[in-house]
């Protein structure tokens, strides 16, 4: 999965340009509603301005509310391209609010926000139709996904994530099968996946998104 179907194009982006002070940032983090905004030099992306730090270097550095807003530009590293994959920009956001998608000369092409990454997760695990959850735990074995899905081939299956990468005594597999599946049906495939050596660690419940 690329970056490209994810991200917020420009034209919906709010920034400030590099000729703005301190205080016009301030300003327009205040107007916009955004605790951090990209910073753009003709469409280049210099990096991030955060209200806190600017508000920072006024009242607690006593700097000057005049002074130049790349003073305080930061995270100049924030970038992906929109060829990146999706697990690319999964590390690379970690500790910062947006990622800047540019081009190779650094020009802004738009953002890739926490809320896009969250919902790619959200899709793993099938909450936009909703379902029954089963948190499966398997033995770090090769065939253990073709079991469990073969358990299960007769439902749709709304969503599949595997956790406890690197392990080696077992993995965690979550899947989720439809919401209307019958309770008798639920109490069967517990049976059958225990049977052939799984635990069912978990079932509950996921509501479709609204």
């Amino acid at each position: 999965m690329r970056v490209r179907s994810l991200y917020v194009p420009k034209a919906k982006v709010k920034y400030c340009r590099d000729d703005m002070t301190i205080q016009e940032a301030i300003d327009f983090l205040r107007e916009t509603g955004y605790r951090c905004v990209p910073v753009l030099k003709d469409d280049v992306f210099l990096g991030l301005v955060y209200k806190i730090d600017a508000k920072e270097y006024i009242y607690e550095q006593n700097g000057s509310p005049g002074a130049s807003v790349q003073e305080i530009t930061m995270d100049t590293d924030a970038v992906i391209t929109e060829n990146s994959s999706f697990v690319k920009a999964l590390f690379t956001i970690k500790r910062l609010p947006f990622l800047a998608v540019v081009d190779e000369e650094r020009r802004l092409k738009g953002i890739l926000t926490h809320n896009a990454v969250m919902e790619v997760l959200e899709d793993a695990l099938g909450v936009k139709t909703g379902g029954i959850h089963f948190t499966i735990a398997a033995s770090h074995t090769k065939s253990s996904l073709y079991h469990i899905t073969d358990i299960l081939k007769h439902y749709n299956i709304e969503g599949l994530i595997t956790l406890d990468n690197g392990t080696r005594l077992f993995r965690r597999i979550g899947v989720t099968i439809p919401l209307t599946t019958p309770p008798q049906d639920v109490t069967t495939l517990t049976y059958l996946l225990e049977k052939k050596g799984y635990r069912v660690l978990d079932r509950e419940i996921i509501q479709a998104k609204v």
